[in-house]
């Protein structure tokens, strides 16, 4: 299937980070992966890797899409991944935060567990006949659970998927939408650093709408920061 595919090229593009390649060798890695797995049909705006903060300046944050760097990598650089390319039609949306380094600062190890409890204890808690609305409200209150500086980063925690990257319903605070058995959706719920040194840590993944609840499609990664190098 489609998340099975790009969950192949996550864990091998994942796994070739580290020290001394460069940003845009990473990028190469991955989208050759992407092309063995025939998802290239809608590559132009798929973010496969964004390197979000370097060691070059705590805080000093930044957006690699296009262009990509010929940055060298080093011990300390922190970022995540988001979205992903198209099989068929048939969108991806994954997204993790890795870390170079062979233990993570303990701040950021907060973060990581923050955001993997935030996020799981949302989609455990997710069923059939929620509206968008309550969902955003259960991932606030299990967000603020993590600790009382944290908050929702985005205006949502999750959408629709399938023939475009978003789709109703929007799991947003105004969204009215019942979940039904049978939709596919995205679920994104995570913890930041408040003081940008670090980066944090917001899982995402697809799931199908059962009669019980969620069930998870096609990735099988971590959902803690991952240890690059």
């Amino acid at each position: 299937t489609a998340c099975e595919k790009a969950g192949r090229v996550l864990s091998k593009g994942w796994t070739s980070i580290r020290p001394g390649l460069t940003e845009r060798d990473i990028h190469r890695i991955i989208w050759n992966e992407y092309v063995k797995e025939d998802m290239y049909d809608a590559i132009d705006i798929t973010n496969v890797t964004l390197f979000m903060c370097g060691t070059d300046a705590p805080g000093k944050w930044r957006l690699v899409s296009t262009p990509f760097y010929d940055r060298v990598i080093k011990e300390g650089d922190q970022g995540f991944a988001d979205s992903g390319p198209t099989y068929k039609g048939y969108w991806t949306d994954f997204q993790r935060s890795f870390y170079v380094g062979k233990k993570l600062p303990p701040k950021l190890a907060d973060l990581s567990k923050w955001g993997r409890d935030a996020y799981l204890n949302t989609v455990r808690n997710i069923v059939p006949g929620m509206r968008g609305c309550d969902i955003f409200k259960l991932a606030e209150k299990e967000t603020y659970r993590q600790d009382w500086n944290q908050a929702v980063p985005i205006d949502f925690v999750g959408h629709g998927i399938g023939l475009l990257n978003h789709e109703q319903p929007w799991f947003s605070p105004d969204d009215l939408t019942e979940l039904r058995p049978g939709m596919i959706v995205c679920v994104e719920v995570g913890c930041f650093g408040n003081d940008l040194v670090y980066f944090g840590n917001m899982p995402e993944d697809i799931y199908v709408v059962t009669e019980t609840g969620l069930e998870k499609l096609g990735i099988d990664f971590p959902l803690e920061v991952y240890l690059c190098g």
